[in-house]
């Protein structure tokens, strides 16, 4: 008999194959049904990445100074790419002020992040 999965030559009766070490059958060992095995290993090696996507550095101080002065219209969310949101803003007159003042804090403490999750730099 042949190994389905690495093609070498095993005894007919053999339950797992010497050379790859792949059940035969459907069966483990055991009798049991086998599980398929699943790879959840991340092999991205790229350190500059928010949610898998390259970061474009946006400056923390630029986002700061169009949100003081045009935060009401929601241009810093623009600038960072958050559009549904700047318009909200453009809307609401910055979430009616309370999401303007709240944007104002967290770009200046630095949590804020852009349409990718990315940090201001």
């Amino acid at each position: 008999m042949f190994c389905k999965n690495c093609g070498a030559q095993i005894a007919d009766q053999a339950v797992i194959c010497v050379h790859c070490g792949v059940p035969t059958s459907d069966q483990s060992a055991f009798g049991q049904a086998q599980q398929p095995v699943i790879n959840i290993v991340n092999t991205n090696s790229n350190y500059n990445h928010g949610g898998g996507y390259y970061c474009v550095n946006k400056s923390k101080w630029f986002a700061f100074i169009l949100c003081v002065f045009l935060g009401y219209f929601g241009v810093h969310r623009f600038y960072v790419g958050k559009i549904g949101t700047g318009l909200i803003w453009l809307c609401t007159c910055g979430l009616f002020g309370l999401g303007w003042l709240a944007d104002c804090f967290t770009i200046l403490i630095g949590t804020f992040r852009d349409k990718y999750g990315c940090r201001l730099v």
